[in-house]
């Protein structure tokens, strides 16, 4: 209720619903002036994203209780999909997950918790709801320890990561042979004359797939105006039709203690971003080019000097391991995107050595040839944005 008194004159009370202010206040949004707020465009950009999320959540708490009531039966809709579908002009898709994470944070009151506190997003709570799904009696006994870890990590991508350990800790081999029974390929012509396939496969599987792919194509030739898309797919074609002739095998990288690999007991590692049992990972690596990095030691060359600009294959390898992805701040692009870069550059003096270099994504590795700064070493960078302040660092990658 609001009143304002002016010269002794009380203007009429209004009354407001909740949903009245919520709405009040998104037509203040509209109009909002980034320029003249504290935080500026990109602190107006993250809370109002923030702000968005948490709305999110409250509508899927809505839709919940709405399909618990049945609601959609009162206007004859076979289902809270086909309602919300129609009545929110969303596609079907997208009715279809608001209704699954509705129904499953029902029974996730620590998760609901922090999203409403906007300690972790929806997309970031989205592995835990595909996790719970799995193995409901598992994940209520290590829901807060799962939240913990999730809202750790600060990143959308590691909450698979974080859900992918646990199942493997927790749930072990039989875990692998659910996915795996949950493999299919699908496909059907169309009426315009196209063929539609798609499928779904355990992640190891996946990664195999892909890296067979993409070691079959050819870089692009001058001229060449197909999308990364339909390259991949001619890729594909051109495999299943070589009559059997296969492509280069593909060399692996694994993450995982070399103590515990040979002592033949169980135990988890990673093969780039896929978090993998032992079992998985002899199975993927048992056709695969291996290479172990050795980080000292006479086993590979870590350090030539100045004897060449050019990073070793094996050096190179020694990078990725340590780096994993692109360490400019903020970016996470995955390592076939990034070039080995020399923190300080081989013209001016600097060795070709693991501490002398850095993985960078090709738009961040030109941007230091642009403008931005990077000192420090390959262990411990330091950018600075081209007025000469600092950005935060971003630390190698942990398991």
């Amino acid at each position: 209720m609001f009143s304002n008194e002016t010269s002794g004159e009380t203007t009429a009370t209004v009354h407001s619903s909740p949903l009245d202010l919520v709405a009040s206040a998104f037509e203040i949004a509209v109009d909002l002036d980034y320029a003249s707020s504290d935080e500026g465009l990109a602190g107006t950009v993250t809370k109002v994203s923030e702000v968005v999320d948490r709305l999110q959540v409250k509508l899927a708490e809505l839709v919940a209780e709405a399909d618990r009531q049945g609601v959609h039966r009162v206007d004859g809709y076979t289902s809270m999909t086909s309602f919300l579908a129609h009545r929110g002009r969303m596609r079907a898709g997208r009715a279809k997950r608001l209704v699954a994470d509705g129904r499953a944070l029902r029974h996730m009151p620590e998760t609901v918790e922090r999203l409403r506190s906007g300690r972790l997003s929806l997309d970031e709570v989205r592995p835990l709801i595909a996790a719970r799904e799995a193995h409901p009696d598992e994940f209520a006994d290590h829901e807060t320890g799962l939240c913990d870890a999730v809202e750790t990590t600060g990143w959308v991508r590691d909450a698979r990561k974080v859900v992918d350990y646990w199942r493997q800790a927790v749930c072990g081999p039989g875990d692998d042979r659910r996915r795996y029974e949950d493999r299919a390929l699908h496909g059907s012509f169309t009426l315009d004359g196209m063929f539609d396939f798609s499928g779904r496969m355990p992640g190891e599987m996946g990664k195999e797939f892909l890296d067979r792919i993409e070691s079959a194509m050819l870089p692009p030739a001058d001229g060449d105006s197909r999308t990364p898309a339909q390259r991949r797919l001619d890729s594909l074609f051109d495999i299943v039709v070589s009559d059997g002739n296969r492509p280069s095998k593909p060399t692996v990288m694994v993450h995982v203690s070399a103590d515990r690999m040979l002592s033949g007991e169980p135990g988890i590692g990673e093969i780039d971003d896929q978090v993998l049992g032992f079992s998985s990972i002899h199975r993927l690596t048992c056709d695969a080019a291996i290479s172990r990095i050795v980080m000292s030691g006479d086993s590979q060359p870590l350090d030539i000097g100045r004897s060449t600009r050019t990073v070793p294959e094996p050096m190179r390898r020694a990078v990725i391991a340590r780096d994993r992805h692109c360490r400019f701040p903020g970016c996470r692009r995955p390592v076939r995107w990034c070039d080995a870069h020399h923190v300080v550059h081989w013209t001016d003096g600097g060795h070709t050595r693991i501490d002398n270099l850095i993985l960078l994504c090709r738009h961040h590795h030109t941007l230091i040839h642009s403008g931005f700064g990077l000192n420090g070493s390959g262990g411990d960078p330091k950018f600075t944005r081209p007025d000469g302040t600092h950005l935060p660092n971003s630390p190698p990658h942990r398991p």
